[in-house]
């Protein structure tokens, strides 16, 4: 059976992410694996762990898990659902969780006090970091069937077959359809690669070329004019990425968080 990973820290936006994860692996027959790190309590003086103190936040963490549990699976009785607690960093925790488990998605949600999906740091480091897809929840937004992706791709970047095995599974999985997009310039026009789209033929693509200046308000206004499931991004292909996301970039695609966004890799 496939896992979905969720990181939670027991917030109403995690909390919303965990309900999406619930109803997808029901949608999809997999099972949930709720994840908590608590933090490491170092006493001021000499940098030890203050074990005092550390008691206090693990039984915090297990009475809030231990709530989180059963408030979902009163929403999913028949879902497996298990949860894993750790002191430390929920990054790194979720990264050993990955090595040992190979879950076919990790779940998390929004952060920032914007609500803006990527003004997170948690949520973009993770679409750096880690090697699983990770999908990012908007606050507020509630499962619905998936038809269709739209594949965020810079055509100067990407010359080989890309992500296409990754994208082409959550295709299958949804009988999804799929829209490449690209955001050129005015007056430009930028083509795939031939390998590129060769790879991609057997998915049948609607590619599409939108013009604007700003790649967030050309990604915003073709989301706002197609019915889209969720984004599909390719972070280690860094321009398309950097762009979004650079340290000082002020958009940041900052007006997108209406929809989910799926990180892949190669």
């Amino acid at each position: 059976m496939d896992t979905i990973l969720v990181a939670t820290d027991f917030s109403e936006m995690a909390q919303n992410a965990a309900d999406y994860a619930v109803e997808m692996a029901m949608h999809t027959e997999a099972s949930v694996l709720l994840v908590n790190a608590y933090q490491l309590v170092l006493t001021s003086e000499n940098g030890l762990v203050n074990m005092q103190e550390m008691e206090v936040m693990k039984n915090i963490a297990e009475n809030s898990m231990k709530a989180e549990q059963q408030r979902l699976q009163a929403l999913a009785p028949g879902l497996k659902l298990e949860t894993f607690l750790s002191p430390g960093a929920i990054l790194h925790t979720i990264s050993e969780l990955c090595e040992q488990l190979k879950p076919m998605l990790v779940v998390m949600g929004s952060s920032g006090a914007s609500c803006s999906l990527l003004w997170g740091s948690t949520s973009s480091a993770a679409f750096r970091e880690l090697k699983m897809p990770v999908l990012a929840i908007p606050a507020g937004f509630r499962w619905e069937p998936v038809k269709s992706l739209c594949f965020a791709a810079d055509y100067h970047q990407i010359e080989d077959a890309g992500p296409v095995n990754a994208v082409a599974s959550w295709l299958k999985r949804f009988h999804a359809k799929l829209f490449m997009l690209h955001i050129d310039k005015p007056g430009e026009k930028t083509e795939p690669s031939a390998v590129f789209q060769q790879a991609f033929a057997t998915l049948d693509p609607v590619y599409i070329n939108a013009e604007n200046n700003d790649v967030e308000k050309g990604v915003e206004e073709f989301l706002k004019n197609h019915s889209v499931g969720w984004l599909v991004i390719m972070p280690h292909k860094h321009s398309f990425f950097e762009r979004l996301f650079a340290i000082g970039n002020t958009k940041k695609l900052a007006h997108i968080n209406t929809h989910p966004i799926l990180a892949v890799h190669e």
